[in-house]
Parts: C-alpha cells; sequence; structure tokens
C-alpha cells in the first residue's frame, strides 16, 4: 500500500516523472545565473516533495558525468500564479542522498 503524503512532510525519493522535468526545464536558467554556469546536460533523475502552501522540491539533476546538483524549489498554487522559484542550490555527486537542505 502506497503511503499518503502527510502535509508539511517530505515525500521518499521518486523517480522524476514529466512534471518534475518540467519544473527543472522552468528553473535551468534561474541555477545557471545563480551558479554562474552553463550546464549543457541538466536532467532530473529524482526527487522529494513537501505539501505546504504551494509544493517544496528537492530535486537532483545530474549536469555531468559524476556531477550532479541538488535543486531546493518551490512552487506556489494555481490560485497564487503557480510561480516556479529557485530556493536552493548544492553541488552532489550521484551517490549523495537527497536530504532537506
Amino acid at each position: 500500500m502506497d503511503k499518503i503524503p502527510i502535509c508539511g512532510g517530505w515525500s521518499d525519493d521518486i523517480p522524476a516523472d514529466d512534471n518534475v522535468k518540467e519544473i527543472c526545464n522552468q528553473a535551468q536558467h534561474d541555477v545557471e545565473k545563480q551558479e554562474g554556469k552553463h550546464y549543457q546536460e541538466f536532467l532530473a533523475l529524482k526527487y522529494r516533495s513537501q505539501l505546504v502552501n504551494g509544493t517544496n522540491y528537492l530535486i537532483e539533476v545530474q549536469v555531468a558525468h559524476n556531477e550532479c546538483l541538488h535543486l531546493k524549489i518551490h512552487q506556489s498554487l494555481p490560485c497564487y500564479g503557480n510561480q516556479t522559484k529557485v530556493t536552493g542550490v548544492q553541488k552532489k555527486k550521484p551517490s549523495d542522498e537527497l536530504h532537506v537542505f
């Protein structure tokens, strides 16, 4: 039986779906600007989510061989414009676990 998400609690790791891949595509420019770097590769691999006033996402994104970024992204509710905002970026290796930061 699947776990029911608890409002305010983080989900377990989930393979990136089309929605999360689209969120990453929307966030790529902001991440590149924040990091001062252009990424040829920007592939969402897995994520965790948290239901709050909108949704917080922790997303593991592969940006090169053996190099990943962990992104913290907030997506507001549709009634507030469904805006996507990058709230944190950490450089990681693919073997690093996806932890809240």
